[in-house]
């Protein structure tokens, strides 16, 4: 990389001198124009033929022509902008990138339904436990202030959550054991879903990698929740993958039941 030196009056003001002035104006610009006909280097401002009476225009070509820019400016946005052209390229690639159509869609469909085929295995083996039929039965029977003030009793959180901003719910970990039981649990009404998730994982012993650019589509982790309530009612458009940038007292409530589930995203 070529250094950018010092000239003798930027030795005494402790200035870079970087940038080259404009033919027109001698105004400094840290990134100035080259104009191919005129041989000329120009502001911004300044860059097109018409703005700086080129005295060689060209003949069949168009009075709005930009040239291209160059100068010593261009090492001083080196520093300022390390990234090569080719990935600034591949970015633009990307972005403009045509969403898939037909096959492609169907195979992205496929994929997705991996986290939402967990969670309906899940409900689907719950709902045949005989005693987790009876469980429910019974539950449904006791009022919500019943119900509160018993996962008060056994609910385990952050104990520097303030009390008036607690909110108990109840933890479901999806795995391949349908034996697993909810875990009592409160957390901060003013939290984000995000957050939530993070604090759950690392308080139920859940492994958390959402956050590190090598973890696949597959080792996600995602909280979601059946809009119907328990295990016992669902179906594929009451399951629902949470926005984790939303507020817990925006999307839950007192006595909800929430799922970790790890998988593609589904919706």
């Amino acid at each position: 990389m070529n250094e950018i030196s010092l000239s003798d009056d930027a030795n005494k003001t402790g200035m870079l001198d970087v940038g080259t002035h404009c033919g027109f104006c001698q105004q400094l610009d840290f990134l100035t124009f080259h104009c191919k006909h005129c041989n000329g280097d120009f502001c911004s401002q300044h860059r097109s033929i018409k703005e700086h009476h080129c005295p060689h225009p060209p003949k069949t070509e168009t009075q709005t022509e930009v040239p291209t820019s160059r100068g010593n400016g261009g090492d001083y946005l080196k520093i300022l902008l390390p990234e090569d052209s080719a990935t600034r390229v591949q970015k633009g690639h990307t972005l403009h990138s045509p969403q898939p159509t037909g096959k492609d869609i169907l195979g992205a469909s496929t994929k997705n339904e991996n986290a939402l085929s967990k969670l309906i295995k899940f409900f689907q083996a719950k709902k045949k436990l005989s005693n987790y039929n009876e469980k429910i039965s019974k539950s449904k029977n006791r009022s919500p202030v019943y119900m509160l003030a018993s996962i008060k009793k056994s609910a385990k959180g952050d104990n520097n959550i303030p009390v008036d901003k607690r909110m108990y719910i109840k933890c479901y970990v999806i795995d391949d054991n349908v034996d697993n039981e909810p875990t009592d649990i409160f957390i901060n009404n003013t939290w984000s879903l995000g957050k939530t998730l993070d604090y759950l994982a690392s308080s139920l012993g859940v492994s958390n990698n959402n956050t590190s650019f090598k973890t696949t589509d597959e080792e996600q982790l995602f909280l979601c929740k059946n809009k119907k309530g328990g295990s016992d009612s669902f179906d594929m458009e009451s399951i629902e993958c949470l926005d984790l940038s939303l507020r817990v007292q925006k999307a839950l409530v007192n006595l909800e039941v929430v799922y970790l589930v790890r998988g593609h995203k589904f919706r």
